[in-house]
């Protein structure tokens, strides 16, 4: 039928324009048919890549904010200890003295008995002194990274007073307990300016505790920092001191 109607259209008119009309359709056909070209190809993944490149660093970045978020969150725990901690020592210390040998920091402190608990009778509690040693291990850093020390401990020894008033001291326990760990204060040489100062410092009668503590994203610190004065209440300085320092 359709061959019939094509023969009856040429028969209408010359075999020119009959030839130039078939061509045409011939053409016309081709273009709705056509596929996807190169260029356009191209052009489609180009776009593709703009929008999951945008995609793929909203999500990392949305992923380092919620790390971010939560390692200041345990770190400003871990603050909040080591600064209750410390200013529970400093607060009853009778006296105490700081020692920085490079690449630690000691805080040494002569307390009444009772503050570490020490387990006797009354008499003994109240007419023994305590002495405790806090320690820091210094953050080492190189090239704005860390070697993974930046540690606090303590450990603790009571002075024995024989039947004369002679007091004795007998060394610490071996095992020290820690306090906390990942502080990024240290007065070393390499440390970015906003951690390059001592933990303890001692001023007259008060401690001066300094700590920053955190950790590392994406290669960049995240810490929470803070800066305490700790007054000792009964500080009177004492000779027995020097029986803690070693």
């Amino acid at each position: 039928m359709e061959a019939t109607t094509r023969s009856r259209e040429c028969d209408d008119y010359d075999a020119g324009e009959c030839s130039h009309r078939s061509r045409f359709g011939m053409i016309h056909r081709r273009t709705n048919q056509r596929g996807i070209t190169i260029v356009e190809l191209v052009v489609a993944m180009v776009i593709f890549s703009i929008f999951s490149t945008m995609f793929l660093t909203t999500t990392v970045q949305f992923m380092r904010t919620s790390q971010r978020s939560e390692m200041r969150t345990q770190s400003a725990s871990a603050l909040s200890t080591s600064v209750i901690t410390v200013s529970h020592f400093v607060q009853y210390a009778k006296d105490f003295d700081v020692i920085d040998n490079g690449t630690s920091e000691t805080l040494y402190l002569l307390l009444p008995g009772f503050v570490t608990g020490y387990a006797g009778n009354l008499q003994d509690i109240m007419n023994s002194d305590m002495c405790v040693r806090l320690t820091y291990i210094k953050e080492n850093w190189n090239s704005e990274s860390t070697d993974g020390e930046g540690t606090l401990r303590w450990n603790s020894q009571r002075i024995v007073k024989d039947s004369t008033g002679t007091s004795s001291f007998s060394g610490y326990s071996s095992a020290d307990m820690v306090i906390t760990s990942n502080i990024l204060t240290s007065n070393l040489s390499g440390t970015p300016s906003e951690y390059s100062h001592s933990l303890f410092a001692k001023d007259g009668s008060s401690l001066i505790f300094q700590p920053a503590i955190g950790g590392f994203i994406g290669g960049k610190p995240v810490a929470t920092s803070t800066k305490v004065s700790i007054s000792a209440r009964n500080f009177s300085s004492s000779s027995e001191l020097s029986l803690c320092e070693v």
